[in-house]
């Protein structure tokens, strides 16, 4: 199998280099173009609906807000790691 270069691509996954070596950068699909995945998500779940969840499975209630926190703290915590500004 033939190795992958700067620019080359496989399965639809455009590679390049970077300061660490080859790594992918963009997934690319032919019909819809690039394709961007969450890093990381939280299901919201509202108040009102928490009594129809059975207890084992039901959990605390936050608000939207408390859950953007939460997202924003772990991108601080993960850029700060890479050396990277918010």
């Amino acid at each position: 199998m033939p190795r992958a270069g700067a620019g080359t691509s496989r399965a639809g996954l455009e590679m390049g280099l970077n300061e660490g070596g080859l790594s992918p950068r963009l997934a690319r699909d032919g019909a819809w173009g690039v394709i961007a995945l969450p890093l990381l998500a939280r299901l919201y779940v509202r108040a009102k609906d928490l009594p129809g969840i059975e207890p084992r499975h039901r959990p605390a209630f936050r608000t939207k807000l408390e859950l953007a926190v939460e997202l924003v703290r772990w991108a601080k915590c993960w850029l700060g790691f890479l050396g990277k500004p918010l």
